[in-house]
């Protein structure tokens, strides 16, 4: 059901606005964000390149995607046609501006109507705000309690009528997120899909962060509104299983919100933990908690102790409802020892004052070319990295069977992994698209210091799984990786020290700041920080060259 402090035309007008930034999260999955603006016209070869089948399409009523949140905002079927129709089209811009102008014009109701509706916005927004700062101070209690008193305060803000405009984006987008995530079974509401969604798609998230930056609204408002969202269907459903006076030890409210905890344990041995959040089920009448609507997974492949794996990433600042992967400790222990014991080695620092190890990535195209001592230097280090190999490619099969299940909570995934970690990112990806269509669980993926070729490899096919960036992140210098993952440096390229020429991968060159492969696990706060994943436009600066 839609909110009451819009009018039809305005729902109809974002309903609109949704279906086109879906159709244009899709472009940006082949064409590099920011090649080209609302007002350029992309290059003829570009555009047929990417021009999917209609079936294809995300807002096709056969995806699932559009209809049910047309159908919750109560638009008249009969104008859904015109709304994929209108999405569909190759020069959209027009029609945003447009619609963007519906959303800000109030109909044709008496002065009491309005007052009701501007209040209302007026209150939400307060709301968001609260919210969003104790998102920013980290401290959610408190935004609970400035939720509180915003309810409470009566408006005497003189400027509230110049921000009206404002008040309205969080109407839109509150109402937006809310048809999102409502479950609908397709095929008993007539809407041409056997389809039963549940649960909040990666894909309308990316559109929702397209629309967001349309509409000017910083992200961390929107995270804010999610969690508001989410308390309120959760409550919902809570209410919803008590009515029913259920004996399960697990209602449905607390299952929605589950995260991968059970699937974790088949990842080869491995734990899936929380950094932050947890997955006990949140107090709905002690206000917010850690909720949240998107799920981080963050894979470390280079570790020597089981801290490792989670230290790394405790400095990344983001309102995911974050986990690490704790998989296969005793080979990535092993591979991390032996390329430890041989960068300390009399041999190694030795051909690395001779400067061999930078004639190794300085476009030497034979394998004879190599300094012998090093070659044989590596060898030792080959076994442990083959098992390596072997085991992060099983572990990304198996955590791609996780998101399956959804056992994330049917929220949208973030996955981060370096070194070994972004294999195991690179292989879930892989399995996902060998699998079928689960382009609508995966949001972002980030590879960092990748061991994986960047020919041979199923990369346009992963990147279909990734609704939003897709960013590989290497190091020119990683002497290290270039070593170990010597046959593919030779043939067929790696991604972990060289751009991968696919559309729609972001690539970033790191090669300023990271000193070899081992530094990456110091450096991911400042990487991650440098790729301003919530933006979805980013503007990468150089990176400020570190001292040796």
């Amino acid at each position: 059901m839609a909110s009451s402090t819009l009018g039809q035309t305005q729902r109809y007008a974002a309903g609109a606005l949704l279906a086109l930034a879906l159709r244009q999260a899709q472009t940006h999955q082949t064409v590099l964000l920011g090649s080209h603006g609302l007002d350029d016209e992309p290059h003829p070869d570009e555009a047929t390149a990417v021009e999917p089948d209609a079936r294809d399409l995300w807002t096709h009523e056969f995806r699932g995607l559009l209809r049910p949140v047309l159908r919750f905002l109560e638009i008249d079927p009969k104008a859904w046609a015109g709304v994929e129709k209108t999405a569909a089209s190759s020069d959209p811009k027009h029609h945003i501006g447009a619609f963007l102008r519906k959303i800000f014009e109030d109909e044709d109701d008496d002065d009491k109507a309005l007052s009701e509706r501007s209040d209302q916005e007026l209150a939400l927004a307060k709301a968001v705000d609260a919210m969003a700062m104790g998102l920013e101070c980290g401290i959610i209690e408190s935004a609970a309690e400035a939720l509180r008193s915003a309810s409470c305060r009566s408006d005497d803000d003189t400027a509230s009528s110049a921000r009206s405009k404002d008040h309205r984006k969080m109407a839109v987008l509150y109402m937006l997120l809310s048809a999102c995530v409502a479950d609908v079974n397709m095929a008993e509401e007539g809407m041409g899909s056997p389809r039963v969604t549940k649960g909040y798609d990666a894909r309308h998230r990316v559109a929702l962060r397209l629309l967001a930056t349309w509409l000017d609204v910083k992200w961390g408002k929107m995270e804010a509104v999610e969690i508001m969202v989410a308390c309120s269907a959760m409550a919902a459903a809570k209410e919803e299983e008590q009515s029913r006076e259920s004996s399960s030890p697990r209602s449905r409210w607390e299952n929605w919100k589950r995260g991968g905890i059970i699937g974790a344990a088949a990842l080869t041995g491995g734990t899936l933990m929380a950094i932050s959040g947890g997955l006990a089920a949140p107090a709905i009448a002690a206000g917010f908690t850690a909720l949240r609507l998107a799920v981080g997974i963050c894979i470390s492949g280079f570790a020597f102790t089981e801290e490792d794996y989670s230290k790394p990433w405790e400095g990344w600042k983001t309102n995911l409802e974050r986990y690490i992967l704790q998989w296969e400790s005793k080979h990535v222990y092993a591979v991390s020892t032996a390329i430890q014991d041989w960068l300390a080695s009399r041999v190694a620092l030795e051909l690395m004052r001779e400067g061999a190890m930078q004639t190794v990535l300085s476009g030497i195209i034979s394998a004879f070319a190599w300094p012998a001592t090093l070659v044989s230097a590596a060898d030792f280090i080959d076994s442990k990295w083959t098992v390596g190999i072997d085991r992060s490619d099983k572990a990304g099969k198996m955590l791609a069977d996780v998101l399956l299940n959804g056992l994330q909570g049917s929220r949208p995934v973030t996955l981060v992994g370096f070194s070994l970690g972004a294999r195991v990112v690179f292989k879930c990806l892989q399995e996902l698209a060998q699998l079928g269509n689960n382009e609508g669980i995966v949001e972002r993926a980030v590879l960092i210091g990748a061991p994986v070729s960047v020919q041979g490899e199923m990369w346009e096919s992963a990147r279909k799984m990734v609704a939003g960036r897709f960013v590989n992140v290497y190091s020119t210098n990683d002497w290290i990786l270039g070593i170990t993952f010597r046959a593919s440096l030779l043939t067929q390229g790696l991604a972990g020290i060289q751009a991968v020429q696919v559309p729609g991968v972001e690539n970033v060159d790191v090669t300023e700041l990271v000193f070899g492969h081992s530094s990456y696990r110091s450096l991911l706060q400042e990487i991650l920080g440098h790729l301003e994943l919530n933006s979805y436009f980013p503007v990468f600066h150089p990176c400020t060259p570190r001292e040796k």
